[in-house]
């Protein structure tokens, strides 16, 4: 990436867009509205170690040097 002078600038959803993951049964207690998965309830503490665990991943990826 330094070689084309390329910032990466990641998005990472936190507690609105998330249907990739409160789809998924594993996931679904971390819903805002059970039958309703685009939303992550932020009352959860869980879902504040997912928004967390999917921000560190995506700094490990862009802070690795080349």
């Amino acid at each position: 990436m330094k070689n084309l002078k390329l910032k990466l600038i990641p998005l990472v959803q936190t507690f609105g867009h998330l249907e990739f993951a409160l789809k998924r049964d594993r996931f679904s207690h971390l819903r805002e509205q059970f039958d309703n998965y685009s939303s992550l309830c932020p009352l959860n503490n869980e879902s504040i170690e997912l928004v967390l665990s999917m921000i560190n991943q995506h700094f490990d990826l862009i802070s690795t040097p080349d």
